[in-house]
């Protein structure tokens, strides 16, 4: 232990291995974990003092603006990338147009790489919209709109029933 205090002692300065973890552990409270904690309390102070002094449905409101300034810049994240391959999309076709018979085998190549992504599109869709769709009955039948309790003409029908392909049927359709 002595032998490592004085190699450690000399990377360290004048101060030894057990101090200068020591304030590292500090520098690390005080630097990482601290504004976090603070971080923390503030948001659920601001919580509490919206649901105390905002009525219910001024809480609502307050709660749909701050949806929104979390929705918009992910829409516009998202664009980008829908932009991307959208130009993609109209290059390749353009590309196919363009080349000559020599490069025939690429123009096959390329429409059996969209064929696939077309199909892999479809099967990573299918469980994301399943799964939509019967959260869309779910809520309706809690909110008491299924089995003859509903408004609507469309509100005396069971949950769709799903086809070997994905799509959805209805019972009386």
């Amino acid at each position: 232990m002595a032998r490592s205090n004085r190699i450690y002692g000399d990377q360290f300065g004048h101060e030894g291995h057990a101090e200068a973890l020591a304030r590292h552990r500090r520098q690390v409270r005080n630097a990482i974990y601290l504004p976090v904690i603070l971080a923390g309390v503030v948001l659920a102070l601001v919580v509490v003092g919206m649901v105390i002094i905002l009525g219910e449905q001024k809480l609502a409101v307050a709660a749909d603006f701050m949806s929104l300034l979390i929705l918009v810049p992910a829409t516009l994240l998202c664009i980008v990338p829908y932009v991307a391959v959208l130009a993609l999309a109209i290059g390749v076709t353009k590309l196919n147009i363009w080349l000559p018979r020599i490069f025939e085998p690429a123009r096959v190549i390329i429409s059996r790489t969209n064929d696939i992504a077309v199909q892999a599109a479809q099967v990573i869709g299918r469980p994301v919209i399943w799964i939509g769709q019967r959260a869309a009955w779910v809520e309706k039948f809690v909110a008491g709109g299924v089995n003859g309790y509903g408004k609507g003409p469309d509100d005396h029908q069971p949950p769709p029933k799903a086809l070997p392909g994905g799509i959805k049927e209805r019972d009386n359709a």
